[in-house]
């Protein structure tokens, strides 16, 4: 389990350095096994109180308490299932936003998370953990995506700027995919091609 839990920390942190470069977003360290026994309602409680804390820290403010809200779930061929989980951006509108990953192992035995906060801008973005890909579409207006890949073409909505992969596209770490960022009334609002995870790219 150590093992494990050592490459895939190693991994996300790399992962993270793009986001940094990209968007200026800020890890907060939240790459822990989960105990034995916790549920992942206590997991992304104290994954979002952990972010409120370092969030107010950085934007200055005495308090603040970011509310979760869940963006999606995918399942891989291995039968671990993973959520995402995003903070809604009320208290702070767009100077901040997070994001919270929550990866139940198949059969229950740990459980993985990483956290990231950060202010958005332009690009999409894909990270990738393991078979896990997350995806950030910044600050662009987008209601859904298409996203294409191997020829198959898939509509995935997004939730305050995030979107993940369902585990049938994201488990190939070699894969390119095309994204289509689609506004509420159907209009296409840019596209990214040949975009790998990890990566990022401007709409086009």
């Amino acid at each position: 389990m150590t093992k494990t839990y050592s490459w895939r920390a190693t991994a996300s942190v790399a992962v993270l350095a793009v986001i940094v470069l990209a968007i200026g977003m800020y890890s907060l360290g939240l790459f822990s096994p989960d105990p034995m026994g916790t549920s992942e309602e206590t997991r992304v409680e104290h994954a979002f109180q952990a972010m409120s804390l370092m969030v107010a820290q950085k934007e200055g403010v005495p308090s603040l308490e970011l509310s979760p809200v869940r963006a999606g779930v995918a399942s891989y061929p291995d039968g671990t299932k993973a959520t995402l989980w995003v903070s809604d951006p009320m208290p702070l509108g767009t100077r901040s936003l997070c994001y919270y990953v929550d990866e139940n192992i198949a059969g229950g035995l740990s459980g993985y998370s990483e956290s990231a906060c950060g202010a958005p801008g332009r690009d999409v973005i894909l990270e990738r953990q393991g078979a896990i890909v997350i995806g950030y579409i910044g600050l662009t207006p987008a209601r859904t995506i298409f996203v294409t890949v191997n020829g198959s073409t898939t509509k995935l909505p997004i939730t305050l700027g995030y979107f993940i992969l369902p585990g049938a596209l994201s488990t190939d770490p070699n894969a390119k995919f095309m994204i289509t960022l689609m506004s509420k009334a159907g209009q296409s609002l840019g596209t990214v091609n040949d975009l790998m995870a990890p990566g990022s790219a401007t709409p086009h």
